[in-house]
């Protein structure tokens, strides 16, 4: 009996120091929890809809940020990435991290996410996308970054899951280009297959140099780097739908 009370204790330890490393992942790595003033602005507008004034639907919301949100992004990247990585493996991505190349890489990569330059990528693919609407063909988007980053960036996108980033950016865009219409979706979804890898390499550069593409690469191409790839192409897979599910629970508290 002493033995198996024993087992279970230690089964719960180390359940709670899974999820601890999950968390200390989650803080070193960004972009899976949003910030708090993000939560806000997205969640606040929400309640003022409902007739709440507006400094108690802010205030709500960082409520509802520190006391759930937080706490639901922890549940679901348990039950993402548990089936899929060790806690060893955490630990691996963590020091890659917080390692002085992996910080810097991080850093970098955060333009990929900056409002303005999505802007600028979407401004550079206006004319294309109208020719397309038109039923005129869209040529090649050509890149000035240098071959060598093109072919690294390449590799960079197939290891680290922002391949699936795209795919789901792909899918989102035809739903809201393409609606219904068939000939325009198939035209829309041959243009962004041929050129949506180009532009969001144009995005990044040169903020995301080289050396950060490299560093990214040699830690994808490691064991635990492959099995966190793997991870996360699934919680990119599922970011809309728990975003959907994060604002209706919102919404009925």
């Amino acid at each position: 009996t002493f033995c198996v009370l024993f087992s279970g204790v230690l089964s719960c330890f180390a359940q709670d120091s899974y999820r601890e490393t999950i968390k200390q992942l989650a803080e070193v790595s960004g972009g899976v929890i949003d910030s708090k003033e993000k939560i806000v602005t997205s969640f606040s507008p929400i309640l003022i809809s409902m007739g709440y004034a507006d400094s108690t639907a802010k205030r709500l919301s960082a409520e509802y940020y520190d006391e759930v949100f937080i706490n639901d992004v922890l549940d679901w990247m348990e039950s993402v990435y548990k089936p899929l990585t060790s806690e060893a493996d955490l630990k691996s991505a963590i020091e890659f991290f917080t390692s002085p190349a992996g910080k810097l890489a991080e850093e970098h990569s955060k333009i990929y996410a900056d409002e303005k330059a999505q802007q600028g990528m979407m401004t550079k693919m206006m004319p294309d996308i109208t020719k397309i609407a038109m039923g005129e063909k869209a040529g090649k988007v050509e890149s000035d970054a240098p071959k060598g980053y093109q072919k690294v960036f390449h590799e960079y996108c197939k290891l680290s899951g922002m391949e699936k980033s795209m795919d789901v950016m792909v899918s989102q865009m035809l739903n809201l280009m393409g609606g219904n219409n068939e000939k325009l979706t198939k035209s829309l979804s041959d243009y962004f297959a041929t050129n949506l890898e180009t532009l969001m390499m144009d995005l990044g550069y040169p903020t995301m140099t080289e050396e950060d593409l490299n560093t990214y690469v040699n830690f994808f191409k490691t064991n635990s780097g492959k099995k966190i790839s793997a991870a996360n192409s699934e919680i990119i897979k599922g970011a809309v739908k728990f975003g959907l599910s994060e604002a209706i629970k919102f919404q009925m508290m």
